[in-house]
């Protein structure tokens, strides 16, 4: 089987979607299949990913949610493919990541990109989401290697299934709600995780400073 699979995000190669599609790659290819790599970021091979898109039966795209909305660079490619000549042996799916902790947002996004793809005159492959991307490229390499290691064990079950459907998916995406105790240590590891990254990032001031305040 041959994919193609485009980087939605608008930070390409340098930003969480490529992490995860690195990852999801190394478990789709690992029985053979192959694959082609776009990123949306590059306008000039917009061109050459549409008719890629056109000749495969197999795309994904992967992209980020911002506050739970699509990046309008991605929203501009979707209505760019508008003008493809796709037609139901053309599966468009899709890999969604969010710096939400929970996948609440699954189902609404699962809809509209349903709706997308008939539009578009292909077949819908599914969705695979999952949230807490936010840290990715902000800490260690070992431990972002760690956090999506689950990405390859789907890549397999693409590879074997061809589509994002079924109960692997669900449970992959976690749970929809924090419990409040639950929260409290999410918070907590929050706080540490961007204690670090600000420390990282040279910042001056703690994170708790509020120069708004006016006594």
């Amino acid at each position: 089987m041959h994919t193609v699979i485009v980087n939605g995000s608008p930070r390409g190669e340098h930003g969480n979607s490529q992490i995860i599609i690195n990852k999801f790659s190394e478990g789709y290819s690992i029985n053979g299949d192959t694959y082609q790599q776009f990123c949306i970021s590059e306008k000039k091979d917009w061109e050459q990913i549409k008719a890629s898109i056109e000749k495969s039966k197999n795309t994904i795209v992967v992209f980020p949610l911002y506050a739970e909305l699509l990046p309008g660079t991605l929203l501009e490619f979707f209505d760019y493919l508008c003008h493809t000549k796709l037609s139901p042996e053309n599966t468009m799916s899709f890999i969604l990541h969010s710096g939400n902790l929970v996948a609440g947002m699954r189902g609404c996004c699962s809809e509209y990109l349903k709706q997308l793809t008939k539009h578009l005159n292909c077949s819908f492959g599914g969705v695979l989401i999952r949230g807490n991307s936010f840290f990715y490229s902000n800490i260690d390499p070992k431990r972002t290697d760690e956090l999506v290691e689950p990405y390859a064990e789907m890549g397999k079950y693409f590879s074997e299934n061809k589509s994002f459907f079924g109960n692997a998916v669900i449970e992959f995406a976690g749970p929809t709600e924090v419990k409040a105790s639950d929260a409290r240590v999410i918070n907590r590891i929050c706080k540490i995780l961007m204690t670090e990254f600000a420390e990282k990032a040279n910042c001056k001031f703690p994170l708790d400073y509020k120069p708004y305040d006016v006594e």
